[in-house]
């Protein structure tokens, strides 16, 4: 049927027949296993993807129909199938980066809905995903994937506002120093290097920008990112296509979270930014769609 879906005609008979079928199979109880073992055992990155979005969809809409000892079990087994994907070097193959993107997604959301009360190793067990190879860039992009999805669930959960508060200061109060750790080491000593580091980097950027908009991050951690507003300038400046638009997120994020009475650091930070304006008035004339970036 997976096949029949992407192989069909759009809006063919065939394909609206076969679309039917595994939304049906997404309702079932089964749906659990059997999406963990389309990514696992398929060679076919689109069966693979089939298998990593319905995970999100079991965890997004059918989180209720397990039980207390099947929720706790979802976050460790979506891991495992990481750290499995991982390994097997399935990640670098075709579609590989958007079925780890998915899985990521998947092991995020499950760990907002348990964390802390029946996983509270959450964030120790995604900074193991490291340990085989703390400098390798698809492990460091699977790291940053899983913590940059963390604030985008927790508006999508329900619960209180207590609760949330109390979840927001435990996980920023174990993963803070890990992000600004990987931060380090991407954007200061990986910073000039190209190929797929530019794709770490934006993914530095994209998760410092999630965590500044959506989470109550405190003043320390907002001075502790101050380091990385001049190399998040310079890959505007430099025109890097796949770092700018993620920089640019990260720079409006920060601003709209620094201290307004912190005015020493907004000096520094108008020091720090004075490329942009070099930058725009170079481009105005000759790069629209620049322009209008850096008007942002």
């Amino acid at each position: 049927a997976i096949h029949v879906l992407y192989a069909s005609a759009p809006g063919s008979e065939d394909q609206k027949n076969a679309n039917s079928k595994l939304i049906s199979l997404q309702r079932t109880n089964e749906a659990w296993q059997i999406s963990l073992q389309l990514v696992s055992s398929s060679s076919n990155y689109q069966t693979q993807l089939f298998g990593a979005q319905t995970l999100i969809l079991k965890v997004h809409e059918h989180w209720g129909s397990l039980d207390a000892k099947g929720k706790a079990n979802v976050p460790p087994t979506l891991l495992s199938q990481i750290h499995s994907f991982l390994s097997q070097g399935k990640a670098t193959k075709e579609g590989g980066n958007l079925i780890l993107e998915k899985l990521t997604k998947a092991y995020s959301a499950s760990c907002v809905r348990t964390f802390p009360v029946s996983y509270p190793s959450f964030v120790s067990d995604v900074a193991a995903l490291l340990s085989p190879s703390p400098q390798n860039p698809t492990l460091l992009r699977a790291v940053l994937d899983i913590l940059r999805h963390f604030p985008e669930e927790m508006g999508i959960v329900h619960i209180s506002s207590s609760q949330r508060t109390n979840m927001e200061n435990l996980f920023l109060s174990q993963a803070s120093e890990k992000i600004i750790s990987i931060g380090r080491f991407c954007l200061l000593e990986r910073g000039r290097e190209r190929g797929e580091w530019e794709q770490v980097r934006a993914s530095v950027y994209t998760c410092l920008s999630m965590w500044l908009e959506g989470l109550a991050v405190s003043e320390d951690l907002v001075r502790a990112l101050f380091g990385f507003i001049q190399p998040a300038v310079q890959a505007i400046v430099d025109g890097q296509e796949n770092e700018c638009e993620g920089a640019l997120d990260f720079l409006l994020a920060y601003f709209s979270v620094l201290p307004a009475s912190d005015s020493a650091t907004f000096q520094d930070v108008i020091q720090n930014i004075s490329p942009l304006f070099k930058k725009y008035e170079s481009c105005k004339e000759t790069d629209e769609d620049t322009c209008v970036d850096l008007m942002r």
